[in-house]
C-alpha cells in the first residue's frame, strides 16, 4: 500500500466509526484497525480497507489517528515492545483523540520522540451525530509541522480546528470544557426538575431555552434524549472519567476549581468516579 496519503485509524467505535466514514467519504484512503471480524466485514462492505494487524497498519501509514476511550487503552496500544510507537516508521504522525491525562500523553510522546515519531494531542468536543455532519471541534497541540500534516484529514470531520499551543494545552482546554459541561449538565437537569414542579411542559421549556440566554449545549443534549436517565446513560461515564482527570490535574497544579468544581458535584447527577 502507498503510504503517501493512506490514513491509519484505530478505534472504530461509536465515535470512531463515523470518523472513518467521513474520511472515506472525503476521498481519503483509509486503513482501519479492527480486532473483530464482523467489524472488518462491515467496513469492507462500505469500501473501507481494514486490518487486524497493528504491524500492517504501522508499516502502511505515516499518518495515524487513534480514538480510544481512556489512558489505559491508549497506553496499552502505544507503549511496550509490540506497541504502536515501536511499530511505526520514523517520521510518522500519531494523533490521539483520547481525553486523558496530559502526563500520560507526555510519556507516550517522549517514547515516540526517541524514535523520531510525532504525537499530536487532538481531543475533541462533539457527538457521533456532530461527526457525521462534519461539524466536530478539535483542539490540537504538538509539533507545528506534524499538526500541519494531520490537520488535512482531520478536517474531513472537524469544522473547528483550534490550535492550543504547547504540548499539554489541548488536553487542558478539553478538560476545562468538560468540567464546565458537567456543571452545565447539573444545572440543566435541575432546571428541568424546577420546571416540572412549576407545571411547565418540558417541550415548552426546551423550546424557550433553545433561543434564550439560559440555554446551553447540555440543555440541548438533554432535550434530545428521552429524559434525565437516558441523558446520564449517554454521557455519565465520560463525564465521570474526565472530571476525575481534571480534578487530579488541578490538585497536581494547585488550581482551585471553585464554582465549577462544586456545581459539578452539587446537582442531581451522580458524577463521582465509579469505584
Amino acid at each position: 500500500m502507498d503510504s503517501d496519503n493512506l490514513v491509519g485509524f484505530i478505534g472504530v467505535g461509536k465515535i470512531g466509526r463515523p470518523m472513518v466514514e467521513r474520511l472515506a467519504g472525503q476521498e481519503w484512503p483509509v486503513l482501519a484497525y479492527a480486532r473483530r471480524s464482523e467489524v472488518r466485514q462491515e467496513l469492507q462492505l462500505n469500501g473501507i480497507r481494514s486490518t487486524n494487524s497493528i504491524t500492517q497498519l504501522a508499516e502502511s501509514c505515516d499518518r495515524i489517528i487513534v480514538c480510544l476511550y481512556d489512558d489505559t487503552q491508549l497506553s496499552e496500544l502505544t507503549l511496550g515492545d509490540s506497541g504502536l510507537v515501536e511499530s511505526v516508521k520514523p517520521g510518522t504522525v500519531v494523533a490521539s483523540h483520547t481525553t486523558g491525562s496530559p502526563a500520560t500523553l507526555g510519556r507516550i510522546a517522549a517514547a515516540a520522540s526517541a524514535r523520531d515519531v510525532f504525537v499530536v494531542e487532538a481531543p475533541f468536543s462533539g457527538s457521533a451525530d456532530v461527526v457525521r455532519g462534519g461539524e466536530l471541534t478539535v483542539f490540537l497541540s504538538g509539533d507545528a509541522s506534524a499538526i500541519e500534516r494531520i490537520e488535512q484529514p482531520l478536517r474531513s470531520y472537524c469544522r473547528h480546528v483550534i490550535k492550543a499551543g504547547e504540548p499539554g494545552a489541548a488536553l487542558k482546554v478539553k478538560l476545562v470544557n468538560n468540567a464546565l459541561f458537567a456543571a452545565h449538565s447539573q444545572l440543566a437537569t435541575d432546571a428541568v426538575r424546577i420546571s416540572d414542579e412549576l407545571g411547565i411542559e418540558r417541550s415548552v421549556l426546551f423550546e424557550a431555552l433553545a433561543v434564550s440566554s439560559g440555554g446551553s449545549t447540555a440543555m440541548k443534549y438533554l432535550s434530545e434524549t428521552r429524559g434525565v436517565d437516558d441523558f446520564v446513560a449517554q454521557i455519565g461515564s465520560y463525564l465521570r472519567k474526565d472530571l476525575a482527570i481534571c480534578e487530579s490535574l488541578a490538585r497536581e497544579l494547585s488550581v482551585e476549581l471553585g464554582a465549577i468544581g462544586s456545581t459539578s458535584h452539587g446537582g442531581p447527577l451522580s458524577l463521582r468516579p465509579e469505584l
